[in-house]
């Protein structure tokens, strides 16, 4: 399958699409790239925004909150907020001084 070009038809951008590349043979715990608007989703998760926080943030309702990082935590092969930064630090998605002191990296998951 050219994953370029399904990446593309399922808005991944470009640095998604070198990212998961990259990390394919690295045996890394994300499953399939994570979208543009699910790294929105990630970032304010990192930044400890709460779903109503998120939801006003993006405008839009909090089940469409809960649906996105569903598949965020689906994606990272994880149950919990934490897991997810977590897992995004480890694999260089975000970096440990972008996330809220309570996600950081040595926080046991």
């Amino acid at each position: 399958m050219d994953f370029g070009h399904a990446a593309e038809s399922r808005g991944f951008d470009d640095e998604s699409r070198r990212f998961w590349q990259f990390n394919q043979s690295a045996n890394v715990r994300l499953i399939e790239p994570l979208t543009v608007r699910e790294k929105h989703f990630l970032r304010l998760l990192a930044d400890g925004a709460s779903n109503r926080q998120m939801a006003d943030a993006l405008s839009v309702s909090e089940n469409t909150v809960k649906y996105h990082l569903k598949n965020v935590y689906s994606k990272f092969a994880v149950r919990t907020r934490v897991q997810a930064v977590n897992a995004a630090i480890q694999l260089g998605m975000l970096s440990s001084h972008t996330a809220t002191p309570a996600y950081g990296a040595g926080l046991s998951t």
